[in-house]
């Protein structure tokens, strides 16, 4: 649920800045219209050369128009954010309790229907996963009191 809210924000703040990256080019085509007619002291001519100061301007009304092209991709974005945010029912692992860890329940059956024990090589084999990987729910089950670790590092279901 986090991710989903940090991610919420991320969107959010990069809006904020799409709409003022948007505003400030605005400011600028805004200053370069002044500059052009005020400062310079000239008006624009009537050859068929276009202005450097209207060029740059369609070039920034364009990078504008572009800014609020990203900000719109964000917003959608957001939006299915939200949507998947809604449509995902997240199980929250209450205070003090242990999450379950991966093939939990895979090892816990191989184990029962395996008497003589098992590797965490073979169960890893049978589970089609790297062995290591199965370390963390091992040691859950052994801590739980369901499974108890032999001689050879062989894992036998305990219950």
């Amino acid at each position: 649920m986090h991710l989903m809210q940090e991610m919420r924000d991320v969107v959010r703040e990069m809006s904020d800045v799409v709409r003022e990256i948007g505003e400030v080019a605005k400011t600028v085509v805004g200053s370069l219209r002044r500059a052009y007619l005020g400062v310079l002291g000239r008006k624009p001519s009537k050859e068929k050369k276009r202005p450097e100061k209207e060029i740059l301007e369609e070039e920034l009304l364009s990078d504008a128009e572009d800014v609020e092209g990203i900000r719109n991709s964000l917003e959608e974005v957001l939006s299915e954010v939200e949507e998947t945010e809604e449509a995902t029912v997240v199980e929250e692992t209450p205070e003090g309790e242990q999450e379950t860890p991966p093939h939990y329940e895979e090892m816990v059956e191989i184990l029962r229907k395996t008497p003589e024990g098992l590797k965490l090589v073979e169960i890893g084999e049978e589970l089609d996963v790297n062995w290591q990987g199965l370390i963390k729910t091992a040691n859950q089950l052994i801590e739980e009191g369901r499974v108890r670790k032999g001689d050879e590092r062989t894992y036998y279901w305990d219950e």
